[in-house]
């Protein structure tokens, strides 16, 4: 193989999920599908939860870095691209965005998830300080990610457009 095996392991588990849901994941089953060992895949992983685990502090890193780079200044354009990128990380990979925030995972068995997936909410707090009103403003982007993704974007609930949805609410704050 010319990636390293635990590469191999993680960029297959994450098509798995994408293709199939969090669910569909089977270590026996991945790696067969790499054409490992049966217990090759635990040489790399203790088991499911460290694996899922990895990939979401992965995607919460990859998440920050999208982020980092649109916050230069503080204004509300910048805002509103933030959330609109925020936005098509959470709809283009939704079932990465379920394994990141919707999987409890526990502080003390996965400690280095917790600072990782701060990092988007404090990237937020670059704009808006107040705790309440950065903990709305996420709240909202959470909830407009989720209706999509259930297919719940109806036009006669006026939920059929995220860029008016997500100016609007901007506005709303400046």
């Amino acid at each position: 193989m010319t990636k390293n095996t635990r590469d191999k392991i993680i960029e297959t588990t994450i098509k798995i999920i994408e293709n199939k849901g969090i669910d569909s994941v089977n270590m026996r089953d991945l790696g067969t599908e790499i054409g490992l060992s049966r217990g090759a895949v635990y040489r790399h992983f203790k088991n499911k939860d460290d694996l899922l685990v990895t990939i979401a502090v992965q995607s919460f890193a990859e998440l920050s870095t999208r982020l980092s780079k649109l916050i230069p200044g503080n204004s509300q354009a910048q805002l509103i691209n933030l959330l609109n990128d925020y936005y098509r990380f959470g709809t283009e990979h939704p079932s990465i965005y379920d394994l990141m925030l919707k999987r409890k995972w526990t502080t003390a068995e996965y400690r280095d998830l917790r600072p990782v997936a701060m990092r988007p909410l404090e990237i937020l707090r670059e704009f808006i300080p107040n705790t309440i009103d950065s903990a709305i403003v996420f709240s909202f982007i959470h909830g407009l990610i989720e209706l999509t993704n259930s297919d719940h974007v109806e036009a006669e609930k006026g939920l059929d457009d995220h860029q008016l949805l997500i100016s609007a609410f901007v506005s709303k704050l400046y």
